[in-house]
């Protein structure tokens, strides 16, 4: 190609970026209408709640009582996605990893593997649980035999 060839094809493709560039906007935007309607997103609640666990308890602490806790979710997912959904695939775990003992409100988090699947919301967004020290004695036992066991064991 030569030079005032290069210049007209240069000239022709700025006097029409502004029309492609338009034209690609209009079509990504067709193309995700389409696909919303197709399998549009729905929001809703889970029809059972998930069970609450606790995560990253620190080694010197301990759980006074397990947490029985279950937490209602709300959830947006695309139609499709939605249709799949149930309770056991959602993980609800309360982080205890900055926690020290005593007794505290901690927050309630809910995941879900899926990206598609956003939680809106959680009740209760928050669960009291109770963390003790944990202390360790060593004591020396020493066994006294008074007799001799019976015929047999």
């Amino acid at each position: 190609m030569n030079s005032p060839d290069l210049r007209r094809w240069a000239r022709r493709l700025a006097a029409n970026a502004g029309s492609a560039a338009l034209a690609l906007i209009l079509a990504l935007i067709l193309w995700v209408i389409a696909v919303q309607q197709e399998n549009p997103l729905q929001r809703g609640e889970l029809p059972t709640s998930v069970r609450v666990s606790a995560a990253n308890v620190p080694s010197n602490l301990v759980l006074f009582s397990d947490i029985n806790a279950q937490v209602r979710v709300w959830v947006r997912a695309p139609r499709r996605t939605w249709e799949t959904l149930r309770a056991d695939s959602f993980t609800a775990f309360v982080d205890l990893s900055n926690a020290g003992p005593g007794i505290q409100d901690v927050p309630v988090q809910v995941v879900h593997p899926d990206p598609d699947v956003v939680i809106l919301d959680k009740q209760p967004a928050r669960v009291r649980v109770r963390l003790e020290q944990v202390l360790t004695k060593t004591l020396t036992v020493r066994a006294d035999v008074l007799d001799s066991a019976p015929f047999g064991y």
